[in-house]
């Protein structure tokens, strides 16, 4: 049986933003229950140029990472979905699957895959036996589509 076993969102949050909002965009892929009680991390890096960056990141386990993997898949739109799906093989590395989210559309609440630079970052890692399995198969076996 294959099942969510770990999500991180990670974002860059640059000089000319807010932070808070930065942490608030992180809402967008929560499931309600997950909102108030968990709270990303910042941790403060320096960029090329020796310019503070904030990195705010929010690891969850179990089943904190199985709601908010459904909340992310359910919100998903149709043609973001069909987009997603062909690019399955690109987006899997052993059991992780990567991806990247508009950090302006989460802002909105939106969930819009991207390949720009300033995303979201989603890592949802799988356990189970995932080596005999196509991707679609993996994301079907974890309840994460139909």
């Amino acid at each position: 049986m294959i099942r969510v076993q770990s999500l991180q969102l990670s974002a860059f949050c640059h000089a000319t933003e807010d932070l808070q909002k930065v942490c608030r965009c992180f809402n967008t892929f929560l499931p309600v229950e997950l909102k108030e009680s968990v709270k990303p991390t910042v941790r403060t890096v320096r960029g090329h140029h020796g310019n503070p960056i904030e990195m705010v990141q929010l690891s969850l386990k179990g089943e904190e990472a199985r709601s908010s993997a459904l909340k992310i898949f359910s919100g998903l739109e149709d043609k973001e979905l069909q987009r997603l799906l062909v690019t399955l093989p690109d987006m899997f590395e052993g059991s992780k699957l990567f991806l990247r989210f508009s950090k302006h559309s989460a802002f909105k609440g939106l969930q819009n895959l991207t390949s720009g630079g300033d995303a979201v970052k989603v890592i949802i890692g799988f356990s189970g036996y995932l080596k005999s399995k196509n991707y679609v198969e993996v994301l079907t076996e974890a309840g994460l589509i139909g």
